[in-house]
């Protein structure tokens, strides 16, 4: 079994871009994990629940690329 890596709010924003409150909105909405209370009290994000929603994001070569394929078979 691997060790959990966890995350910081800070860590978060660095890898997602998103500022703290735009995270914190996502997580009260359900589209975003939700961090996880530490035995020290402070809140934490597993490294891969984050991971995979950021691999779940649409991409901008992707959009890119669909817009393409529409415009090609008009």
């Amino acid at each position: 079994m691997t060790a959990t890596t966890w995350l910081t709010i800070d860590d978060v924003k660095d890898r997602t871009t998103l500022p703290h409150g735009e995270i914190m909105g996502l997580v009260a909405s359900g589209d975003f994990p939700s961090p996880v209370e530490q035995p020290d009290g402070t809140h934490a994000w597993r490294e891969s629940d984050i991971d995979e929603w950021i691999e779940a994001r649409p991409r901008v070569e992707d959009i890119v690329s669909a817009r393409n394929t529409r415009k090609h078979r008009s």
